[in-house]
Order: C-alpha cells, then sequence, then structure tokens
C-alpha cells in the first residue's frame, strides 16, 4: 500500500523541479495567503503541496481525475433534479382533456431520450471511476465510488416516468433492460484493489 508520507515526498520533489524551473515566479496571488477550499477533496496534510502543483500544472492525473469524477457527479445530481422538474410540469400539462394524443406521445418520446441520456452519464463516470482505481493509490481508492446503475435508474424511474413501466408497454418496449447497461458494482473495484495490494506487497526479485 502507499504510504501516505512516500506520496508527500513526491510532492515535495516536484515543487522543487517547478521551483528550479521558476514555474513558480510570477504566479496570481504572489505574496498573499492561500487559498485551499477548492483543495477539499484532498487529504488534508497534503493540500498545500496540492495547491502549489495545481497552480503550475503539475498535480498527479489521479488527483486530476478525482476532481474530475467529483465535478461530473454534481453535474448529474443537477441534470437529475431538472428532469424530474421538467417531466412533473409535463405530466401536469398533460393533464388537461383537450391535450392531443401527438403531445402524450411526444412527452412519452422525451422521457425515453432523457431517460437515456441521464443513464448514459452514470455509466461514463463509472468509466472514469474505474480508470481512477487503476492509477490512485490503494488508501484513496474509497474517495471515487461508482454509481449502482440498476438502483439508481429504479429510484430515478420512480420519480421521472409518469407511472410504473408495466403501464404504459409503449414506453418500456423502447427502454433497454438496465441489464443490459454498463454497471460496475462496488464490490468488483474492492476485489480489483485486492488483487493491486496483494500484487505490490510481493517482494521484488
Amino acid at each position: 500500500m502507499f504510504d501516505p508520507d512516500v506520496i508527500a515526498l513526491i510532492a515535495e520533489r516536484k515543487i522543487q523541479e517547478a521551483i528550479e524551473q521558476g514555474k513558480f515566479d510570477n504566479l496570481p496571488g504572489k505574496g498573499k495567503p492561500l487559498v485551499l477550499e477548492e483543495e477539499a477533496i484532498v487529504p488534508p496534510h497534503l493540500r498545500v503541496a496540492n495547491h502549489a502543483l495545481r497552480n503550475v500544472g503539475a498535480l498527479p492525473e489521479w488527483v486530476q481525475l478525482l476532481k474530475e469524477i467529483v465535478s461530473l457527479k454534481r453535474e448529474i445530481a443537477l441534470l437529475r433534479a431538472q428532469l424530474i422538474t421538467q417531466s412533473r410540469r409535463r405530466r401536469f400539462v398533460l393533464s388537461s382533456a383537450r391535450i392531443r394524443p401527438a403531445t402524450r406521445e411526444a412527452y412519452l418520446q422525451w422521457c425515453v431520450q432523457m431517460r437515456a441520456l441521464y443513464q448514459q452519464r452514470l455509466c461514463e463516470v463509472n468509466l472514469l471511476v474505474l480508470r481512477f482505481s487503476l492509477i490512485a493509490p490503494p488508501s484513496q481508492v474509497d474517495r471515487a465510488l461508482p454509481y449502482r446503475v440498476v438502483v439508481e435508474m429504479e429510484a430515478f424511474d420512480t420519480e421521472f416516468l409518469p407511472c410504473p413501466l408495466t403501464a404504459l408497454p409503449e414506453l418500456s418496449s423502447a427502454i433497454p433492460l438496465e441489464r443490459k447497461a454498463p454497471d460496475i458494482k462496488e464490490g468488483f473495484l474492492r476485489r480489483l484493489m485486492r488483487i493491486r495490494y496483494r500484487h505490490l506487497q510481493k517482494p521484488s526479485k
């Protein structure tokens, strides 16, 4: 397992190299107190080093990837809320008896498209989480957990769809089963990390 002290030493080495290359000369905010709010996802003992490395574009790949995952998860949470709100508003409009069948059909088609978009975003994040788990120190892997796509989609459907899929044959036939969707299980990532850990513990020949 990677020791946090080792990570800190690597960070110090990169900072020293950046200093020698003059990358810290004339940085914005020079001489002012550091603002570390953006370093919240980084372990406390590495935040100052992370701040310095970020300013010169020398962050470790796994830190950059973790920030991307955190940002995308926030975007997905916002997308989820927006889609559910829009669906409820459309259902309210459809409650009028004067709505034409074509309008209802358009709404159902929109449901299919937006649902597919939401599921795709979940799967995209899971692929990034898998990549993160392969390059991050084992002690940091739990900082980016994958979505359980099937569970997430079931919860989403409860609020997003006008009624259960079984009550809308025309909608359920257009939506693929989640069993076919790319779904990275948390247990799979943990098994992967155990394999990595055993590999790292093997004595070098």
